[in-house]
């Protein structure tokens, strides 16, 4: 993990980066709430679960969904294909290109050489985000990022280079500024636990225990009035993260006023046009 403090745009952005699934659950474990402004029974990270809102009855809970997924998540794990650039291509070796930079450092074969493929291969670098408000209940979160996930692995089976990370952006009351939080939880040529990613991708608990710790514990957040809400969903996060990544970020549904098939809409226009 690794803190940033930047400048954007004029605001003051807080970025929090997880190389992984499991540096996140690490730090989250490590790291307690520093303020003591507030009692630890009013921690929203640690409350008991509600109805709706939350897919894990307390934090110990949550913690242990995170290590080993959570039953009512889980897929056949045969229905994801590791992401590997493997198509039947002829080289010429007299000819070379344009350097195409993003395939070059991660590892695909010689930018430089013409490559005759039986389909066009493309590299997708994807952040779902979920900067989800409080109303948006936790089965809709599912049914969303499953349906999001099925068009992922549709591009993975074709044999198209995946990165999938989350995102999620907020404003803070009394802080001039947002806070971020990104969580790599594959990476290109990766097979990870399927269980604790879909997990990941769906549970609600990610936002709602997992990112109100790290509010929590940060030294800026000191004595700010998060007893009373955790931030709102930042609506201009769209340049941010497509401009500093040049990803192709995936909307939350509070993005879409909590509308599912407008979600789906934006997620297939994105795919369709993105890829490296």
């Amino acid at each position: 993990m690794y803190r940033e403090v930047e400048e954007y745009q004029g605001n003051t952005e807080i970025t929090y980066y997880f190389d992984s699934m499991n540096d996140f659950i690490q730090y989250l474990e490590e790291n307690e709430n520093t303020r003591s402004k507030y009692p630890k029974q009013h921690w929203s990270s640690k409350k008991s679960g509600r109805h709706n809102f939350n897919d894990s009855s307390d934090w110990e809970e949550f913690i242990k969904n995170m290590k080993h997924g959570k039953k009512e998540y889980n897929i056949d794990t045969n229905v994801f294909v590791t992401d590997k650039y493997d198509p039947k291509f002829e080289k010429n070796k007299d000819f070379y290109g344009t350097v195409n930079i993003p395939k070059h450092l991660i590892g695909l074969p010689k930018p430089c050489s013409r490559i005759k493929k039986t389909k066009p291969i493309k590299y997708y670098p994807i952040y779902i985000g979920f900067s989800e408000s409080a109303g948006i209940k936790k089965s809709k979160i599912k049914d969303y990022k499953l349906q999001i996930f099925e068009k992922i692995n549709h591009l993975i089976s074709e044999g198209h280079t995946v990165d999938i990370n989350l995102f999620l952006r907020s404003s803070i009351d009394d802080y001039d500024g947002y806070f971020n939080l990104i969580i790599c939880i594959k990476k290109h040529n990766q097979n990870p636990d399927m269980n604790k990613l879909m997990y990941f991708v769906c549970g609600a608990d990610i936002l709602r225990r997992g990112y109100f710790r790290i509010l929590e514990s940060d030294p800026s957040a000191l004595n700010k009035n998060h007893a009373g809400g955790y931030g709102t969903p930042a609506s201009s996060y769209t340049d941010y993260i497509e401009e500093k990544f040049d990803a192709i970020l995936l909307h939350s549904l509070t993005s879409h006023n909590g509308s599912l098939e407008g979600a789906m809409r934006n997620v297939e226009q994105k795919l369709v046009n993105g890829g490296i």
